[in-house]
């Protein structure tokens, strides 16, 4: 089951995380944690440990990309990104 967030609310998320807002994106690691973690732990061959540091290593790189976040895409395919770009260099 994907993890995903009503329309009116994603928009008001994606608003406050181009503010820079500590809480929004607290909420985003909160609700995508889990479909981050499913996602590299099929491109790690199903490696638990190598899954988990890069689910880590992925949210580090959106939290440090967030100045770059314009919000046209949804969160969930942003983060699908970062997560294959960590993943790709990993490798």
């Amino acid at each position: 089951m994907k993890a995903r967030l009503p329309v009116f609310f994603e928009a008001r998320l994606r608003k406050r995380l181009r503010e820079n807002d500590r809480a929004a994106f607290e909420t985003v690691v909160k609700s995508r944690y889990a479909a981050v973690y499913r996602q590299l732990y099929f491109l790690t061959g199903g490696d638990e440990s190598r899954a988990a540091d890069l689910t880590q290593e992925t949210f580090v790189a959106a939290w440090q990309s967030l100045p770059s976040f314009d919000g046209r895409s949804a969160i969930g395919t942003w983060l699908h990104t970062i997560a294959v770009r960590v993943w790709y260099r990993a490798v």
